[in-house]
């Protein structure tokens, strides 16, 4: 399919990237470069760092199909979704009618999903990079297909959050605007998330959690507002020792988690007096959690 033969540099067309399907240099320490030869002219198939002016390498004659040559530069190569993206853009500018369902076993996707992966390639570098350093699987990376969203975000990356808060994040900003009827923008604006980013005296990962506690707050008003009571209450009671004390801030578990270390009988002593003189206190936080606390 290709045999090795010394070629002159200055025929080469860098400008034609019908091959390239990462933007990645090629110095060939460990093998060959590779052309495709059109005519006269030298069609690379990676990018190529070239100082000498003429260099041997392998050549493919200008008969072998497209998408045999794709297959020899895919073989044992760890894709990303970004690199099966841009392959699949590239099968369907450069082979088209090739066979979909071929193809979406030999890089492993849905064949039905064919378009929607295709259209990964549109996605920023910035994002592909922090996708790719995360491990991020397809459909977490989906969730990020707005362009105008990703715009928006682009400035947390640098606080390089965890996927979690980062889909959640997105998750309140574009419920809100759209409980608000508004542009994600407006909602941004409004919380001073910019402050927020801007200031110095906090670390990233503060940062991610105070905006996403603005974004919970704006979201779910109500929820946030018993949230806070809750909390406060909560560290209003007094511990007996050994005593831990918690509730479902979200309150979708209704009710509290009281766990207690208890060593001796005096520890049991301690705890039934605990929850005797607290008892009044216990029950607030049920009737703030059924949002008929007295005010």
């Amino acid at each position: 399919m290709k045999e090795l033969t010394k070629i002159p540099t200055d025929k080469i067309d860098h400008q034609d990237k019908r091959f390239i399907f990462r933007a990645e240099k090629n110095s060939f320490s460990h093998e060959l470069p590779m052309f495709l030869k059109e005519s006269d002219t030298y069609i690379p198939l990676k990018e190529y760092d070239l100082d000498d002016k003429h260099i041997d390498a392998f050549v493919y004659g200008p008969d072998v199909p497209y998408t045999d040559i794709m297959k020899e530069l895919i073989k044992d190569r760890e894709l990303s979704l970004f690199d099966q993206a841009a392959i699949m853009m590239k099968l369907d500018e450069y082979a088209p009618g090739t066979d979909r369902k071929e193809w979406a076993r030999i890089l492993k996707i849905n064949v039905n999903r064919w378009d929607d992966v295709k259209a990964l390639v549109k996605y920023e570098k910035i994002w592909q990079k922090y996708f790719c350093d995360k491990h991020a699987p397809l459909k977490r990376v989906f969730h990020f297909k707005d362009a105008a969203l990703r715009q928006r975000l682009m400035p947390l990356l640098t606080l390089n959050p965890g996927i979690n808060i980062l889909e959640s994040i997105a998750t309140l900003l574009i419920e809100s605007a759209n409980r608000e009827k508004c542009g994600i923008e407006e909602i941004w604006a409004e919380l001073g998330i910019d402050n927020v980013l801007e200031g110095s005296e906090h670390a990233s990962a503060l940062k991610l959690k105070t905006i996403r506690e603005l974004l919970y707050s704006k979201r779910y008003p109500t929820i946030a507002m018993y949230r806070k009571k809750l909390d406060e209450h909560l560290k209003s009671i007094p511990r007996a020792s050994g005593v831990d004390l918690r509730s479902d801030m979200n309150f979708e578990t209704p009710g509290m988690r009281l766990s207690a270390d208890l060593r001796s009988r005096q520890d049991i002593e301690d705890l039934q007096n605990w929850l005797e003189d607290q008892k009044t206190e216990l029950e607030k936080i049920m009737d703030i959690q059924k949002g008929n606390e007295e005010t």
